[in-house]
């Protein structure tokens, strides 16, 4: 009877100890944000997440914000329940630097634990942690919860599309655009809808109209899959007096 007591002792020591711990939740946290807008600065799509105190008492947590990888323009901030802090700040508990913000959950409570991602017109994947420890032993991690965001490919394409100019225009000789990101081709059109010019585009790349009768044209922009992305006028005009 006394073995018994002791076995059925450690197996409830055991499975307190294994309950006895911070947890995160969803975790991972795996998604694509289809609709951000990158050719706003600053879009800010929202991970949501909660963190858990799973201990018999209360708890001051602290979390620890770590970027495996991004895309170099990316930006980040967590918000737990206390506040959304900036997005240079890594950690919500580091006295050295006077941060000093516990989380502080009571026994089975959930906490906020956002992560905002800050793309800044560029698209890509990250994966990122938040692990979270007690103030006490901020060097014991508790708990690691994982990140892993996507801002569907190509986008910027069609930003850069949407952005871009054609200069000098007027012209008197040639013209180039902004950028050639997404471009394959350029198709010039006189007033009354005649294909007078085609170019292959490139970057950098400057493209004659020296020798066309001086009037309005529309250039059409096509992309690598054939459809006219954009139109876009261009006046050819002798500029020399």
């Amino acid at each position: 009877m006394k073995h018994t007591l002791l076995v059925f002792s450690f197996l409830s020591f055991t499975l307190n100890a294994a309950l006895a711990q911070l947890e995160i939740s969803p975790n991972p946290w795996v998604g694509t944000f289809e609709d951000v807008d990158l050719s706003d600065y600053y879009s800010e799509p929202i991970a949501h997440g909660l963190m858990i105190n799973n201990f018999a008492n209360q708890v001051n947590v602290r979390w620890e914000l770590v970027i495996l990888s991004a895309p170099e323009e990316w930006d980040f901030r967590v918000c737990d329940k206390n506040a959304c802090y900036g997005s240079n700040v890594l950690t919500n508990w580091d006295p050295a630097n006077q941060i000093e913000e516990p989380a502080i959950l009571a026994s089975g409570e959930e906490g906020l634990l956002d992560l905002h991602i800050l793309p800044r017109q560029v698209s890509g994947a990250c994966e990122v942690e938040i692990r979270l420890s007690l103030t006490s032993d901020p060097d014991n991690i508790l708990a690691t919860g994982t990140y892993q965001v996507t801002v569907p490919t190509g986008v910027e394409e069609e930003i850069s599309v949407k952005n871009l100019r054609i200069f000098p225009n007027p012209s008197a000789d040639y013209f180039a655009l902004t950028s050639s990101l997404g471009v394959q081709k350029i198709v010039l059109y006189n007033v009354v809808g005649r294909i007078v010019r085609t170019f292959e585009v490139a970057e950098g790349k400057k493209y004659n109209i020296a020798d066309l009768p001086d009037g309005m044209y529309l250039a059409g922009l096509v992309g690598k899959g054939g459809d006219v992305m954009r139109t876009m006028r261009i006046s050819k005009r002798n500029l020399r007096p």
